[in-house]
């Protein structure tokens, strides 16, 4: 049953993304639930209060909310919420002006408009979204303001306030899902957008803007407590190669793999990001820099014997130049810990690549790892 609700409320999504996709299904969902509605009062109005008359015109209305399935599995997305929002407000304005009166509570449909309208029809649509409106608030004081002397069917005091107690509770329940949605969709946003601010949209690594907030702290905590604390900088080697050789998209698979298996094989407490282009930078707190190489000639083994296999299973052998810095009395910043790596890394790719470097106040005599 599941399944088959979820293929209904999916229908046309396939074909389109984000809002569009998102408005669909509550077009789609907005349908279903009108639908099973009316197909209840239908089922209240025949054996309850035997009236085949409305009963039929329920039936009716239920048929005519199944059409913007219809429309969005045709992709007339705007036929789709039009014909709802059409159909809804003919169904409440019939019910209440001519199959009972204004005393049932129908018109207070009408009341769930402004946040539908908004949920369903985007930006593009305000001209829809005007109209739609204003609609409903003419039907809705028509309603109100309307004195049937002699309705189709008429009913007594008590059925009349079922009648009424049922409009007002579906109607917050309506009131609640729209809420629902509406929270729903707004931390969706919020999860895209501090992931769009975040995280690098390649790799999906922390970005350089996320790496600096994070290591800035971390920097100030291993001052304060005299903790050790080291960064590594990492650099793929001949990557231009790379692209020049097998083109940007196997470039861009490369840096995806070093990415993910840098990631496999750090520790929790560190933080790695994609500090620009092909270098990739790691922070380790309360990490001294003997440890510090020793984690870094492990990262350098795992991408030297990782090659990346691109589209045609073709390996490209990538290997990593690596340079060490570590917090102390001259390097008090994270401003000067970058640099201070960033010149043990280059020390590294000018002693042949592949090779780590730990950068010293001397750097002749930079202690540098061979193969």
């Amino acid at each position: 049953m599941y399944q088959l609700i979820m293929k209904f409320n999916n229908l046309g999504v396939d074909q389109v993304s984000g809002t569009q996709a998102s408005n669909i299904k509550i077009t789609n969902i907005t349908s279903m639930i009108a639908c099973i509605v009316a197909v209840l009062y239908a089922t209240y109005f025949q054996f309850q209060l035997g009236s085949s008359v409305a009963a039929s015109l329920n039936l009716i209305f239920a048929t005519i909310y199944c059409s913007p399935l219809l429309l969005s599995y045709r992709q007339l997305f705007r036929a789709a919420k039009i014909t709802i929002f059409i159909a809804v407000m003919s169904h409440a304005f019939v019910l209440s002006t001519q199959i009972f009166t204004h005393a049932s509570g129908f018109h207070y449909y009408y009341l769930l408009l402004p946040s539908c309208l908004f949920l369903m029809f985007d930006e593009k649509e305000k001209y829809e979204k005007i109209l739609l409106m204003t609609l409903g608030l003419v039907l809705f004081f028509v309603c109100e303001n309307y004195n049937s002397v002699a309705p189709l069917v008429s009913i007594s005091e008590t059925a009349e306030k079922i009648i009424f107690s049922s409009t007002i509770l579906i109607v917050m329940l309506e009131i609640y899902l729209i809420t629902y949605i509406f929270s729903n969709a707004i931390t969706r946003n919020e999860q895209l957008l501090q992931k769009i601010a975040t995280k690098d949209w390649l790799t999906g690594l922390n970005n350089r803007g996320m790496f600096v907030e994070i290591a800035q702290k971390l920097v100030k905590q291993a001052i304060r407590y005299k903790k050790p604390l080291s960064l590594l900088m990492l650099d793929i080697d001949y990557f231009k190669n790379i692209n020049d050789t097998h083109g940007h998209i196997a470039g861009d698979q490369v840096l995806k793999e070093i990415a993910h298996t840098l990631q496999s094989g750090i520790r929790t407490s560190d933080t790695l990001a994609r500090f620009g282009g092909e270098e990739f930078v790691i922070i380790l707190p309360e990490t001294a820099s003997v440890d510090a190489f020793e984690l870094a000639q492990n990262l350098r083994k795992l991408i030297e014997n990782t090659p990346v296999l691109i589209e045609n299973n073709e390996p490209i052998p990538c290997s990593i130049s690596v340079g060490i810095a570590q917090i102390e009395a001259t390097i008090n910043s994270l401003d000067e810990l970058i640099r201070c790596a960033d010149i043990a890394m280059y020390k590294a790719k000018e002693s042949g690549r592949n090779k780590v470097s730990l950068y010293s106040s001397d750097i002749v005599n930079n202690e540098t790892s061979n193969i």
